[in-house]
């Protein structure tokens, strides 16, 4: 029994691992055929895989073989290095490949290191070492990487082969017929379709924005029907991330905005003048790019009503959205959204036109006539605390410190209940933002400015005389007002805004209106109005 255990030879799994398509595995094959040789091992099957160094854990081949090294009928693998194993980055990557085979008591057989026991003193300094001087190395090789890259683009080579649709690169290990790589070239791979090239699509794609100014979902639509299909997008080791299928609404903007098809290749913001066909035309490229601040810019001409993004639901206070088909109409709230469900009036509409014209004419009648916008405006300055009241407030808010201070005192050492004293310290504190706030609003409001000065602010915002009447024409003044907002509860509508007068229009004024910068004052506003 002990000569047919003594006989057994040592069970393995080759593990072979590159980084790069460039690298070949003849060298790693023919050490590992010297570790069968040398230490009597049986090969139980052999892993091949192409990954970084640093992300082999996340490999599902790397993944499977530690599975498989979990079987106690496995003894450990064989590698021509440790650095094979892994190239670790940090401290962490080092445990997490180490520490199994630590645990289970799995060899490493490797030509470099010979035979290694990892949960031995001895293994455990092979291993550290190889696996610091691993880490060092990669360090160091992504240390000259980035000067090669340098040195790339100050030579005009591109460092970042990604080619687009239609185009092809030449890298540096696959030079051309004259010794050139590090460029690009036009893509001579057909399409799927016969008779029709990559270059075709590109320039049909371009063409269909530039001239019929299609939305990207329509053009995808139209490249989708003539049977071409996209080309995907594939991972560092070769599997598809997306498969080849119809154009996309995102595949068709990022073709459109890509500047390889003018001849440009840029990386981090750098222009590299490597050698790239151009598709498009200079004019063409820059007119399809300005179509992007227009309303084709998100795929759909944009819809605006007047109180679009100001009227807001006067119940639970969340904007109110456009909905409806030809008689377009404000609603508060949408139904897949749950967490409103609290409002009373969740989807309840109000029509566009109806609210609209009641908003715009109190609008109106404020800036066509400011002695009524100043009385307002008095108004709510006569509402506001007035300055002799605020050394009090202080004086208040510092008693109710000290209040609580006391019971806080009072609880710890016991002679007050924790409940008796928790109700005194939130009652505490809400007179105290009560205070702070009241505090915070005083001198918000010093002075009104004269009825000539309110005139001239008004006159900068829209003339008096000659009410706009298009939506082209109205939008723009209420723009202008400064924190403009309306409410709507169901049965009546909160107007609220500031009408912004420049500095230069008050003269001699000591004091400010409602002064938010240096250089604007305000006459704030507030209009109520039933809604029949």
């Amino acid at each position: 029994m002990a000569a047919s255990a003594a006989a057994r030879r040592t069970r393995v799994l080759e593990f072979e691992r590159v980084s790069t398509d460039q690298q070949e595995l003849k060298r790693q094959a023919a050490d590992l055929k010297r570790n069968r040789e040398q230490f009597n091992l049986e090969t139980l099957r052999t892993i091949r895989v192409k990954v970084s160094g640093t992300k082999v854990m996340s490999n599902e081949d790397v993944k499977r073989m530690y599975a498989e090294l979990s079987d106690p009928a496995v003894d450990g693998v064989s590698v021509s290095a440790i650095d094979r194993l892994f190239r670790p980055k940090d401290f962490a990557q080092i445990s997490d490949v180490l520490q199994f085979f630590h645990s289970h008591h799995k060899l490493i057989v490797s030509t470099v290191e010979g035979l290694v026991e990892p949960w031995t003193a001895n293994g455990w300094t092979t291993c550290m070492t190889a696996a610091m001087k691993a880490g060092s190395e990669w360090h160091e090789l992504k240390r000259r990487t980035k000067g090669g890259r340098e040195t790339a683009r100050g030579e005009n080579k591109s460092t970042a082969p990604n080619p687009a649709y239609g185009l092809k690169y030449i890298s540096k290990h696959h030079l051309d017929e004259n010794g050139n790589g590090q460029y690009y070239i036009e893509d001579p791979a057909p399409t799927n379709v016969a008779g029709i090239t990559r270059r075709q699509i590109i320039e049909r794609i371009f063409d269909l924005r530039y001239r019929q100014r299609l939305t990207p979902a329509a053009i995808g639509k139209i490249i989708t029907a003539t049977g071409v299909l996209s080309h995907g997008q594939k991972r560092k080791d070769g599997s598809f991330r997306h498969r080849p299928g119809p154009w996309t609404a995102t595949t068709i903007r990022l073709i459109l905005q890509n500047r390889h098809y003018i001849g440009e290749h840029w990386e981090k913001e750098t222009l590299v003048e490597c050698m790239c066909p151009a598709f498009i035309s200079r004019p063409v490229f820059d007119a399809v790019q300005k179509m992007w601040t227009s309303d084709l810019g998100n795929g759909r001409p944009a819809i605006k009503h007047l109180l679009s993004s100001y009227l807001r639901c006067g119940c639970c206070g969340y904007r109110m959205r456009l909905c409806g088909g030809r008689y377009k109409s404000y609603r508060c709230g949408d139904p897949k959204d749950i967490g409103r469900r609290h409002c009373p009036r969740l989807n309840t509409n109000i029509s566009c036109s109806k609210i609209e014209t009641i908003v715009w004419r109190k609008i109106w009648s404020a800036i066509s006539q400011p002695d009524l916008l100043l009385r307002s405006a008095e108004r709510y300055y006569n509402s506001q605390p007035k300055a002799d009241g605020l050394s009090k407030m202080q004086d208040d808010v510092k008693t109710l410190k000290r209040e609580i201070e006391d019971v806080q005192y009072m609880v710890r050492k016991r002679a007050m209940e924790r409940e008796q004293g928790t109700t005194v310290i939130l009652d505490c504190q809400r007179q105290i933002a009560q205070l702070e706030s009241e505090m915070r609003s005083i001198g918000t409001v010093i002075t009104l400015p004269t009825a000539e000065q309110a005139r001239a602010g008004c006159r900068l915002i829209a003339d008096p005389e000659a009410e706009p009447e298009t939506f082209a024409e109205r939008r723009p003044i209420l723009e202008q007002l400064t924190d403009f907002q309306c409410s709507y509860d169901g049965a009546e509508v909160v107007i609220e805004g500031k009408i912004p007068v420049p500095v230069s229009l008050v003269q001699n004024r000591q004091s400010t209106l409602n002064r938010t910068s240096g250089s604007v004052l305000h006459i704030p506003f507030k209009i109520k109005e039933r809604v029949a």
